[in-house]
């Protein structure tokens, strides 16, 4: 390792002189971000990826021995119920860090009511339990102010200054932007799909004698949770668009075999 270090800094040395660590760095994050947004096309915007994620988690949910029509229930429940948890969290969070500043009994109140609401939501246990994963590999749903994407934003912002409002806004719903409706919808439903499915086997599970704990157990299992990291190196590759979305491939044979030796028939 030594000797390829060696010479790979002789030739960055050569090649961009004393600058040579700094004008690296910079590149490799780059390219870090370009990748990045490819894979937030490919998952988010491209929307086929959404869609093939729900068919294929039904086709597994039915391999498990859940009929389709309480796949289906399960999916407009946990979809409605997730979505609410997520808006009246937020909306905690927020009045909790008012609250710290201005200690009104009004906002007290409503803190109260948001809590005993979000107490209530039938998908709370399963949320604390860490069943919402992030959203799909290597793709994140909040923006950075610091990056040379943002940078790059704010130096065409201040060049098309003379566009109008109005103009722009049409501009960003057409390409899909962080900022529009239509990509907050296709990202908390895409990060959402995986938990539905996990919160259908679960309940499944459940009817069937299993504890909480080993529902929830094995329903992570069986839907990939992508908060758990993979090696330095393999991240790395990732991160560069060496190798794209490997956490899902290769996790997902353990789960195939697993299968395979219950149901054999359903997996194939």
């Amino acid at each position: 390792e030594s000797v390829v270090e060696e010479y790979f800094v002789g030739i960055a040395s050569v090649l961009f002189g004393d600058t040579a660590q700094a004008k690296i760095a910079k590149i490799e994050h780059v390219v870090q971000e370009i990748v990045g947004l490819a894979k937030n096309m490919i998952v988010i915007r491209s929307v086929s990826v959404l869609w093939w994620n729900i068919v294929s988690n039904m086709w597994m949910l039915m391999a498990q021995g859940i009929n389709p029509v309480q796949v289906g229930k399960d999916f407009f429940v946990a979809l409605y119920h997730g979505r609410k948890y997520q808006k009246l969290n937020a909306e905690l969070l927020q009045l909790q860090g008012t609250y710290a500043s201005n200690a009104t009994p009004e906002i007290a109140e409503r803190i109260a009511n948001v809590e005993a609401q979000l107490k209530r939501n039938p998908l709370t246990k399963f949320l604390e339990a860490g069943m919402l994963s992030s959203i799909v590999e290597d793709v994140t749903i909040q923006e950075s102010n610091y990056s040379y994407t943002s940078e790059f934003e704010q130096k065409v912002d201040a060049f098309t200054k003379w566009i109008p409002h109005p103009m722009k806004t049409a501009a960003n719903w057409l390409m899909v932007s962080p900022s529009t409706a239509p990509y907050q919808f296709l990202a908390t439903t895409t990060q959402l799909s995986d938990f539905i499915s996990k919160y259908s086997l679960a309940e499944h599970l459940m009817r069937n004698g299993q504890s909480f704990e080993d529902a929830v157990s094995e329903a992570s299992f069986t839907f990939i949770n992508y908060d758990v990291p993979t090696s330095r190196g393999l991240q790395y590759m990732n991160d560069l668009g060496l190798f794209m979305f490997t956490k899902f491939f290769l996790r997902f044979q353990a789960v195939l075999a697993k299968q395979l030796g219950q149901r054999s028939a359903s997996v194939i």
